[in-house]
């Protein structure tokens, strides 16, 4: 893995091993934290090596750090409150509150969002009593949009200095045109957290190492952040891999699921042993994954101009097991209607017509389409024939093409 100077001082902070730090490099190696949204870990650190020292650079982490503790504190006064408005509808805690109190000191972890899991039959008394303490849904979303075709449906509430604290109330995990874990199951398995002193309950680790993978594969694995998530999970639990692997089997994300510990292993030296073998682990797809995802693809969101970017539309189709469940996410987001594409896109009224998205489609295929074979014939470790990627990559356009109603 090539990395820039501040990228390496990055990753090795992030992966908890010694980093000098000069006066120089703070800013920059403070600004690229910010955008791969771990600066609260990186402050954390460096104040904890530094505390023997006193420079200006030392009163400004003793600055950030307070702030970062003051946020992570409103921040849990939030979930406690929400959850004794939400009294007598279960639900459980989804990611940021929970990770940050399980796995990192005060003030080192990043909470952006409040995200809760009910019971699809629940959302309506949750909304309601979201909506009774100053709640209101998130500019720009259509909760019945959300509701057929979606996973959560989002909120926001500010309150009397001015805060805005953000809820996404989930009735799905994963995501709807692609995968899904079972909530049932995910109750069953789920566990205890204490925040704030109240007892509360998240999924179970091996529940929660797959929801971060799907939300790294969500982001095209291009999310430090997430990959710290992980990292931390696994240093702090014994994780059983046995089981997760068969979920995600199941599940058909193997794929998904060993490359997200591949690249914990890669980037942040995680101390996590390998996946059970299976016979997806070393097809053509996953070496074709590999050869579009390599440890470097982490640290896009810092390089805005990289080729990464370029291609990585192409990972939620790879990353799933099989060609034909590519085909059918392709199928799907083929056949969405015009008005929900636009949604999805942000942009209400984007594609005025049936005609207008599949043009943008044909578009963006075509402008990538030079990037991902450069891609594909630029890893030659990982071993793949010209042939085998050229005749597994048109397997799912193949399938695509023969599906009826795709007309404009």
């Amino acid at each position: 893995m090539t990395l820039s100077h501040i990228e390496g001082l990055l990753v090795r902070i992030c992966s908890g091993q010694p980093a000098e730090v000069g006066l120089q490099e703070w800013p920059q190696l403070y600004r690229l934290a910010c955008i791969h949204e771990v600066d609260p870990l990186v402050v954390w650190t460096l104040r904890e090596a530094w505390r023997d020292r006193a420079n200006d650079l030392t009163d400004q982490l003793e600055g950030i750090f307070a702030l970062n503790v003051i946020a992570q504190r409103l921040m849990d006064a939030e979930v406690i409150q929400i959850h004794r408005v939400f009294a007598g509808v279960p639900c459980l805690v989804l990611k940021g509150p929970a990770l940050a109190s399980l796995y990192f000191p005060p003030g080192a972890r990043l909470q952006r969002d409040i995200d809760l899991l009910v019971a699809d039959s629940d959302y309506e008394v949750a909304r309601n009593r979201l909506q009774s303490i100053g709640y209101r849904f998130m500019d720009g979303y259509s909760e019945s949009v959300q509701r057929e075709s979606a996973r959560d449906v989002g909120f926001i509430r500010d309150d009397a200095s001015g805060t805005q604290f953000s809820v996404e109330i989930h009735w799905r995990l994963g995501e709807p045109d692609a995968v899904e874990l079972d909530p049932r199951r995910v109750w069953d398995r789920s566990r205890h957290v204490v925040i704030e002193g109240a007892n509360l309950r998240t999924p179970g680790p091996e529940d929660t190492l797959l929801l971060l993978a799907f939300n790294l594969r969500k982001h095209r694995f291009a999310r430090l952040k997430t990959l710290v998530d992980i990292d931390r999970l696994i240093r702090h639990e014994k994780v059983d891999l046995e089981m997760a692997h068969a979920e995600a089997h199941t599940l058909g994300v193997c794929n998904t699921l060993r490359l997200a510990l591949e690249l914990c292993r890669g980037v942040l030296n995680s101390p996590n042993p390998e996946m059970p073998f299976c016979g997806r682990a070393d097809s053509v797809r996953s070496r074709l994954l590999r050869r579009v995802v390599d440890p470097e693809a982490v640290m896009a969101a810092g390089r805005p101009e990289g080729a990464y970017l370029k291609v990585a539309g192409l990972v939620p189709f790879l990353s799933l097991d099989s060609w034909g469940a590519t085909a059918g996410m392709a199928r799907r987001r083929l056949t969405l209607t015009p008005e929900l594409a636009s949604y999805r896109a942000g942009a209400p009224g984007m594609y005025p017509n049936r005609r207008r998205y599949l043009a943008s489609v044909a578009m963006q295929v075509a402008r990538a389409a030079p990037d991902v074979g450069r891609r594909l014939r630029s890893r030659p470790e990982v071993a793949t024939s010209d042939a085998e990627i050229v005749n597994e990559m048109q397997k799912p356009l193949r399938t695509v093409q023969s599906t009826p109603n795709l007309k404009p």
